[in-house]
């Protein structure tokens, strides 16, 4: 779902930040912003429900992988603000491992969660 750009009403997002401009925009939008948070919580509640399965059954090790590429690609899928917060919250990299240290690079959950699998092809 992409954020609409001009409302019916004529109003423009704010391309500059501005809290009050943002929240006027979007408090005229509430089925936009409702239709957002429950794709939010359908994306979300699904992986978390799934990653919680896993550590009930003793099966996270095996899983990893799997889960870091559903991960990623349901970052990739909510779009730009998405991917600049997974970005901002990826741990340092570890002391001698080279940026992208021979991982594919849309593979940044392998890199983000120091998997020791390779990278999905």
């Amino acid at each position: 779902m992409r954020p609409p750009r001009q409302g019916v009403d004529g109003a423009e997002l704010p391309l500059v930040y501005s809290p009050a401009a943002i929240d006027g925009f979007w408090g005229r939008r509430p089925v936009a912003v409702a239709s957002r948070a429950l794709q939010l919580l359908r994306l979300g509640g699904g992986f978390f429900a799934r990653l919680a399965w896993d550590f009930a059954t003793g099966r996270l090790a095996e899983t990893e992988v799997q889960r870091a590429v559903a991960l990623r690609d349901i970052v990739t899928s909510l779009g730009p603000a998405f991917i600049k917060l997974g970005q901002a919250r990826r741990p340092p990299r570890r002391p001698g491992v080279p940026a992208f240290g021979g991982y594919d690079s849309r593979c940044w959950c392998c890199k983000a969660c120091w998997c020791t699998a390779p990278a999905p092809a």
